[in-house]
């Protein structure tokens, strides 16, 4: 498979302090000039740093960039109700001109934003299976009724509908095999994390003989992360980057996700900066 997509995570979680709105928004520009193709950011209620909301960050994004696709990485679905979601989603495709990618989890390792929306941390998978299929039919139907454990509908229409049709590509993340079985089986891409270069190498490996693999593979996203955000302080980590990233590509990723190890907004665009001179030139 080949690269076709490089995008870079902006992600609404501040470890250094809440920056200036001015400079977010001059990151997201400066993404778009440099030539890179997404921006991502993660979600999450309450974390251990400060979070933004991932959908208003993201439509900031939107209003500033005319280019870059901009996609979560990932949604916590269990977390809302699928409707309001939904509607959000819509919201955002129309914003961006259709440039909205739809990735999603099921969250579970801070329990206590679970705990503050009253959901159940051991019914996120439940809840996610149920939201999906509620998000995916108001995206894309009139007159919806659904009957779940968790969610009840009855004739609900959404308008306007999103502007890719049936609805905004949808990948699906985690951290374990059955998430690339859901993403293979129910979505247009898989985005995992917590994993390692070995063991993506080594699931891949098995997964190209599962029959979903056989269905799914034409127009199937993997968007990959390395496993430890880069660094380029040095001259000899060059290299070393290039050979992390063909690597993944070796691996058939279809899309990377840059992180980088930085200590400071100034450090991370030095980063960027690096990257598209010593890198991305050469991929």
């Amino acid at each position: 498979m080949a690269l076709d997509m490089i995008g870079v995570s902006l992600s609404g979680s501040f470890p250094q302090g809440t920056p200036a709105v001015a400079e977010m928004i001059d990151n997201a520009r400066r993404v778009e000039r440099l030539g890179y193709d997404a921006i991502w950011s993660g979600d999450h209620i309450i974390m251990h740093n400060p979070i933004m909301d991932v959908m208003t960050v993201l439509a900031t994004y939107a209003a500033v960039t005319e280019r870059v696709k901009i996609g979560t990485a990932v949604y916590l679905v269990p977390l809302r109700h699928p409707v309001a979601t939904a509607k959000q989603v819509a919201s955002l495709d129309l914003l961006s001109q259709g440039r909205f990618i739809f990735g999603v989890g099921v969250g579970g390792e801070i329990v206590r934003e679970f705990n503050a929306v009253n959901v159940s941390v051991t019914e996120r998978g439940r809840r996610t299976d149920e939201g999906l299929e509620i998000i995916t039919r108001v995206l894309s139907e009139k007159n919806v009724t659904f009957e779940g454990k968790h969610f009840h509908l009855q004739d609900v229409t959404l308008e306007p509908q999103p502007q890719q049709k049936p609805y905004p590509p949808i990948w699906i993340g985690g951290r374990s095999p059955r998430s690339l079985r859901r993403a293979l089986e129910l979505a247009d891409g898989w985005d995992p994390f917590g994993f390692t270069w070995e063991q993506l190498r080594s699931l891949l490996n098995r997964a190209r003989d599962w029959p979903q693999w056989e269905k799914r593979v034409s127009g199937f996203d993997l968007a990959l992360s390395p496993e430890e955000p880069l660094a380029l302080d040095d001259p000899a980590d060059v290299e070393r980057v290039r050979e992390i990233v063909e690597s993944y590509r070796a691996i058939g990723a279809t899309v990377l996700n840059l992180r980088f190890a930085h200590r400071s907004l100034q450090h991370f665009l030095e980063m960027l900066d690096r990257f598209t001179e010593d890198v991305a030139a050469f991929i």
